[in-house]
């Protein structure tokens, strides 16, 4: 049985830094869902879909809709950055540190272990895109366009993890498996938890940044990851997260999905769970 009081320290550090990214990211002016923000001569404000940018038929579809695109700035990229410096210098140095972390938690789990991680990684996932049908729960974008962001992040994340799991060939701490890190798991729900707080806002990102630590800890805790692999993982996933939103407008603008094919186009999104995990994508036009 886990003993949470056990699991404080590591718990206290994730969300601190789960908070720094989540609060920095949030105060830069182009975060903010209620600014007008320009993108080369083009001029994006904030449209109630209720009131001006769709039909009548539309504006029921999408009642809490505002369409502002959440822009590159080169600060959006210092959190990420650090967790990532951080992380892989974990990968050659901070031996006493990584080994300190490991057996706290191994003295406290006593052989037992507590697998919820290989499922709860994906609620972010599908609070990112479920949450928007919810009455009163105002959006960045439309379904069309979450679909699109959640596609790209997580097609850049998977990439990204990869490449470096097989590029560092870091030893797990269990079993001595060479591709540690970054934390598949961590970049995963991060980058869920990420997606959750750019297109609802803080408030209800917190809820996705909670179970991103929760499943951080839980890695460390199984005995799967070193603590600065799930730094890495966090690095990747909220940087793939922003990625999605960046190219989000011109996506747009290449797949034609606007409102006038809303009814030739269908996109689905599906968590895989089994001797694979992973995320499906299907697109019809």
């Amino acid at each position: 049985m886990i003993n949470f009081a056990s699991m404080k320290r590591i718990a206290i550090v994730l969300c601190l830094l789960a908070s720094i990214s989540s609060c920095l990211a949030e105060i830069l002016p182009n975060d903010s869902i209620s600014r007008d923000i320009e993108i080369g001569t083009t001029t994006y404000q904030e449209v109630e879909v209720a009131t001006a940018a769709f039909d009548e038929d539309e504006s029921r579809e999408y009642p809490s809709v505002t369409q502002t695109p959440y822009t590159f700035k080169p600060t959006q990229l210092i959190v990420p950055g650090a967790l990532l410096a951080a992380g892989i210098t974990g990968v050659y140095t901070w031996d006493n540190f990584k080994n300190n972390v490991r057996d706290k938690f191994s003295g406290y789990k006593k052989g037992h272990t507590f697998k919820a991680d290989d499922y709860i990684q994906y609620v972010p996932a599908v609070g990112y895109l479920g949450l928007g049908f919810i009455p009163g729960i105002k959006t960045r974008s439309d379904f069309k366009g979450r679909i699109m962001a959640g596609v790209t992040a997580y097609a850049v994340m998977a990439v990204a993890v990869n490449a470096m799991k097989y590029s560092f060939k870091h030893p797990r701490p269990g079993s001595g498996t060479r591709n540690s890190f970054p934390s598949g798991h961590s970049a995963t729900v991060f980058t869920g938890a990420e997606l959750m707080r750019i297109e609802y806002g803080n408030y209800i990102g917190i809820a996705g940044y909670a179970v991103a630590v929760t499943v951080g800890a839980l890695r460390i805790y199984n005995d799967r990851h070193w603590i600065t692999d799930v730094f890495g993982g966090a690095a990747i996933g909220i940087l793939s997260a922003r990625i999605g939103y960046w190219l989000l407008p011109w996506e747009q603008k290449l797949f034609k999905l606007d409102k006038k094919n809303e009814h030739n186009k269908s996109l689905a999104l599906l968590p895989m769970i089994g001797e694979t995990n992973g995320m499906a994508f299907s697109m019809q036009f």
